[in-house]
């Protein structure tokens, strides 16, 4: 049976010093799919970052929901060439998500120093040896508070490959055990 009361010392209120730090910490309980987001500006330079911000939208059209951080360095591209890809990764490709998520100093194009990286038909740069990855164009962005959501239409999709899935859990990346696609 369900209590209607909470206990002392599991909650806080947003005004409490301790707030932000529970809230991320909660959210790092969140189990997440590990995903890079990818594009290329006008002038052919490659921009991405690591996130697990993402979301599908909706079937019809088949799309998706990424929320990029202004401070980001591909936030501006994003903006501006209306497409990229989100590269689902597997298992093992930890040091790709690392290297997207800044932990190693990289930037822009020494980014993609690793990986066997493609282009789609669109000129989006995707992973070939990602789970899978979803190529698609902006259908809508609206800036809120510290970040842009973005809804990607999904023009093509590739995958899944053999593995599993990379997933991130408590600040760590997490197997599931062997599960795999069926």
């Amino acid at each position: 049976m369900a209590s209607s009361t909470l206990e002392a010392g599991t909650c806080t209120s947003h005004d409490s010093p301790e707030f932000l730090a529970k809230f991320k910490h909660l959210m790092s309980l969140n189990a997440a799919a590990v995903a890079i987001i990818t594009c290329r500006d006008h002038d052919g330079r490659r921009f991405g970052l690591s996130v697990t911000s993402l979301s599908s939208f909706s079937i019809k059209p088949p799309s998706v929901l990424i929320c990029v951080n202004h401070n980001a360095e591909a936030h501006e591209p994003l903006c501006r060439v209306q497409r990229f890809g989100v590269n689902f990764l597997r298992e093992g490709q930890h040091d790709i998500s690392n290297r997207f998520a800044g932990m190693n100093g990289e930037k822009n194009e020494g980014k993609y120093a690793s990986g066997d990286w493609i282009e789609t038909g669109n000129g989006v740069p995707v992973l070939r040896d990602a789970y899978f990855w979803l190529d698609c164009e902006v259908l809508a962005q609206t800036p809120i508070l510290t970040h842009t959501v973005f809804i990607g239409k999904v023009n093509a999709a590739c995958g899944p490959a053999e593995g599993s899935p990379s997933i991130y859990f408590g600040r760590n990346y997490v197997s599931l055990g062997g599960v795999a696609s069926t």
